[in-house]
């Protein structure tokens, strides 16, 4: 049996890392995981909350600026410390279905590949992309097949240790928190190994844990705001990690890119912020038609709750 470490890195919700642990132990993992919640020092106490509900996870404590790639950093350095053959990427609001993780696993131990599940959220699957010259294409998911992939994010994915030997950590430095995952998946196909999304391994996302994203022009997000999250570590328009991820992957064309992707919510917020209310577009409108039109779903086949 390989020595299977579950990385969980967690911050101030104490109740959604206790269902999601609760879930593993439902479906029988933590008799032969080794299970490890990085607690970023959370004001409500949820390491300790860890502890005591579940003695048999490790619970280790950041310094409160892990952000979500400083504590899958963390535990897995620690996983790399005490001997893990394979390093499972686990979010505390993604629930795996019983045999999930295993099924990763196995997938993993046979094919030396990095295996990942596509949570279900919604009316959606989550998984994996495909490089393209101005950014991501999410694959269309199909259910009990193995898909292959150039990237993915880091909802739930079991990582081969030769990987992590291979390419090291994810960049906690200069991409703390949005697009650690894809960057890591990147560099990991890039250097020779294979991704794949694992149809049969079934898992869903807590839909009440995200909020729909603010609309600019609806929800009248001011420039004052656009320019702070530039600034916000965990904003997805943080501008250090925008720069890093496009010129690191895209290159001279991510430059363009990058400027395009911080300057377009500029110019919309301005819009929705001076404009007559007649004159503005919705883009939860479109955003509407998007998700209909190119995101993967299959309701049919949702995972069922334990």
């Amino acid at each position: 049996m390989p020595i299977v470490f579950v990385i969980i890195p967690v911050y101030n919700r104490r109740t959604i890392t206790l269902q999601c642990l609760e879930q593993l132990r439902s479906n029988g993992d933590l008799g032969w995981l080794k299970v490890v919640v990085v607690d970023d020092r959370s004001p409500d106490g949820t390491g300790s909350a860890v502890k005591e509900r579940f003695p048999e996870v490790d619970v280790i404590y950041g310094d409160g600026n892990l952000w979500w790639s400083g504590g899958i950093k963390m535990g897995m350095e620690y996983a790399c410390q005490n001997s893990a053959n394979f390093i499972v990427w686990l979010n505390d609001d993604c629930f795996p279905a019983p045999g999930c993780v295993k099924t990763l696993v196995e997938h993993a131990t046979n094919s030396g590949e990095i295996a990942l599940s596509a949570p279900f959220r919604g009316e959606h699957y989550y998984g994996g992309f495909l490089k393209t010259k101005f950014g991501l294409k999410m694959l269309p998911f199909s259910p009990d097949t193995i898909q292959a992939c150039e990237t993915f994010n880091g909802n739930l994915v079991c990582i081969p240790r030769l990987v992590v030997a291979t390419i090291g950590y994810p960049d906690a430095t200069r991409l703390p928190q949005c697009g650690a995952d894809t960057d890591y998946g990147l560099r990991a196909t890039s250097a020779g190994f294979r991704a794949v999304v694992v149809g049969a391994a079934k898992s869903w996302i807590r839909s009440e844990m995200h909020s729909a994203a603010r609309s600019i022009l609806r929800d009248k997000v001011t420039p004052a705001d656009i320019v702070k999250s530039w600034f916000w570590k965990k904003s997805s328009l943080y501008a250090p990690a925008m720069w890093t991820y496009r010129t690191r992957h895209w290159h001279v064309i991510g430059i363009g890119l990058f400027f395009f992707e911080t300057l377009t919510p500029l110019a919309l917020s301005f819009w929705g912020t001076f404009a007559p209310d007649f004159c503005k577009l919705w883009p939860a409108t479109f955003k509407t038609w998007f998700h209909q039109r190119h995101l993967p779903k299959s309701p049919s086949d949702q995972p069922q709750k334990t």
